[in-house]
């Protein structure tokens, strides 16, 4: 019977939730259509702007409802994606086109966008303490990662069950059951599980809803820090800091957490290559679009991502690898030959010359210069630039293959530009 009264509540919430959507679609429109509704810039007193704000803080307790009393009701209808898409994310897209216009007080708008994803932000918090309640998962963080390491076991495919501890530790490339897919942050896709419609454990719906809050928890985190508060005091606004110069701790710990409960999350590691973007650690960009790349599930994002790096860099990596031998010429060398292994379809002849010409040059100075001072950190580099070497080498290589320009008659070394 409780089973039942869950199931019917569900339904009569599904029902709320359609005729809500219903609703705060059409004020959308008509605030279109007005110039108004936007809350903190033109309308901000108009009547759809209430109107509007009333109704996303309706459907997100209708949505926290689903997602806390049926999980497999709300993952089946894409619940948590709309959640994030209909109530946070396009909040966050509305004050951030206002900041760009800049047709009201910039100011203004930034605090409600710092409230709003503070608001949104304690909400993934307290989802994800409830959802570990309900779903009966104890311990800390430790405890999380040890239930996922165990879905993420049951899933692999039987002719992989043998596997040693150490490359199931690395398998990063398999993915678990349902992933979201791998677009930049804005409105996040959810992908449901088309083939199976069983009931799923409740264990495995709670780690995926924890995953997802962690990402979107991620993504808030990322959008404060691109739109900084205004300093206070009497003056002129100091310049903004570059996006380099800005810590990215926070957002990239959360997302390294979402892949730590999820192994295998295109999305996880789309998200990381952005943060490190922002940071301008180049191996860091191409280590995680070359992993995310490999997820059999993953859009062709992490490619065009990849492709874009080396695009819009590929003259900087060429003139720092020509420079004298250093760590920073070094790697740029290495991601210079990955480069040329994305973009040209090289023979297998080619492929071992380039790696003995400029790559092994460069994997000889980072080695024979390594102190115990610098080991970890050096490390962590070679691991960075190597990974993306070796998936883009030999029988993987046809994964990362992009079409060379048709202007381009011969194929190039690691040291010209695409």
């Amino acid at each position: 019977m409780g089973d039942d009264r869950t199931k019917i509540n569900a339904t009569a919430v599904l029902r709320d939730i359609a005729r809500e959507e219903a609703a705060l679609k059409d004020f959308e429109t008509r605030a279109r259509a007005g110039g108004q509704g936007r809350k903190g810039g033109s309308g901000e007193d108009g009547a759809l702007a209430q109107q509007i704000y009333d109704s996303r803080c309706i459907l997100e307790a209708l949505y926290e409802d689903v997602i806390l009393s049926d999980p497999h009701t709300a993952d089946m209808r894409g619940i948590e994606d709309r959640l994030w898409t209909v109530v946070f994310y396009a909040r966050v897209d509305e004050l951030r086109a206002v900041i760009k216009s800049k047709r009201s007080n910039p100011t203004t708008a930034t605090l409600l966008l710092h409230d709003h994803i503070a608001h949104a932000s304690a909400f993934y918090q307290l989802l994800i303490h409830s959802v570990r309640t309900r779903a009966a998962i104890q311990g800390d963080m430790h405890s999380l990662v040890r239930a996922a390491v165990d879905r993420f076991v049951r899933d692999l495919p039987a002719q992989t069950q043998t596997a040693s501890a150490s490359t199931i530790a690395i398998a990063i490339a398999q993915p678990a059951s349902s992933l979201p897919a791998s677009t930049p942050s804005p409105p996040h896709q959810h992908i449901m599980a088309v083939a199976s419609r069983q009931q799923r454990h409740p264990h495995d719906l709670a780690l995926d809803t924890i995953h997802r809050s962690l990402i979107y928890l991620g993504d808030l985190a990322r959008y404060r820090l691109l739109t900084p508060l205004p300093s206070p005091g009497p003056g002129a606004p100091a310049a903004p800091t570059p996006l380099a110069d800005r810590d990215w701790y926070v957002p990239r710990a959360l997302y390294r957490r979402a892949l730590l409960v999820k192994p295998g999350s295109a999305k996880a590691c789309a998200q990381l290559a952005i943060v490190a973007g922002y940071g301008g650690v180049d191996w860091d960009v191409a280590y995680w679009n070359a992993v995310g790349a490999t997820m059999p599930h993953a859009p062709t994002q992490a490619r065009d991502n990849l492709k874009a790096f080396y695009l819009n860099n590929g003259q900087r990596l060429i003139d720092l690898s020509n420079g004298e031998m250093s760590e920073d010429g070094a790697v740029s060398r290495l991601l210079n030959v990955h480069r040329a292994l994305v973009y040209y379809n090289l023979t297998p002849a080619e492929e071992i010359r380039l790696l003995h010409d400029s790559a092994s040059p460069a994997l000889d100075h980072l080695v024979l210069t390594t102190t115990p001072d610098t080991v970890y950190d050096r490390a962590m580099a070679l691991k960075k630039v190597l990974v993306p070497l070796l998936l883009a080498v030999g029988e993987l290589s046809a994964r990362f293959k992009v079409e060379s320009p048709k202007s381009l008659s011969s194929k190039p070394s690691a040291t010209s530009n695409p």
